[in-house]
């Protein structure tokens, strides 16, 4: 059974857990987590966070769209883009309240400053939370065997804490070394 383009779109989405956000005027795709909410009326939409202390999507602000791109299984090929309409979720909305405690949720590394128990009011007051709600129509990539070395021209992010945004860390345990002697009685 084939899916729509909205359907296909959102089941992409929201089993990616990482996007790449194509930006006019920026040299390449930038990298961004997100939740993907469906409202009542409407199919649904991706919410990216950004501001300081959180991932840099730089010119997101000032784009009235994007190309939004997911790769993953969903697709034949690997991956699907679609064109995005953005908007900023204004502090006190209803859509803000809708939407901060999934992305609180969803924010699993959040660097928390003393005394703060959520993101949320930093997102507030120097943050922006956006939504990216699908236009159009989705194309789906079935020239590219891997969607991975179509989007790694671009820069790893980088996570406040010094490691690369969405890769947990391994723990690097020393080898034991036996120090095993004999030992001769005489």
């Amino acid at each position: 059974m084939s899916q729509t383009p909205p359907d296909l779109i959102a089941e992409a989405t929201k089993r990616a857990g990482l996007i790449w956000i194509v930006i006019d005027g920026q040299d390449h795709p930038c990298p961004a987590w997100h939740i993907w909410r469906a409202g009542p009326l409407a199919r649904g939409a991706a919410y990216v966070v950004t501001g300081p202390g959180e991932q840099p999507l730089p010119g997101l602000a000032g784009a009235g769209r994007v190309t939004v791109i997911v790769a993953g299984s969903q697709a034949s090929g690997g991956r699907v883009a679609w064109t995005a309409a953005v908007t900023r979720v204004e502090p006190g909305s209803t859509e803000w309240d809708e939407v901060i405690g999934p992305l609180v949720a969803g924010r699993l590394n959040a660097v928390l400053a003393e005394g703060e128990t959520s993101p949320a009011r930093r997102w507030a007051t120097s943050g922006a939370v956006f939504r990216l709600a699908p236009v159009g129509t989705a194309s789906v990539n079935t020239a590219a065997p891997n969607s991975r070395t179509v989007l790694s021209a671009a820069p790893p992010a980088v996570h406040p804490g010094g490691r690369l945004a969405g890769h947990r860390q391994r723990r690097h345990s020393q080898p034991v070394l036996s120090l095993a002697t004999s030992v001769e009685v005489s």
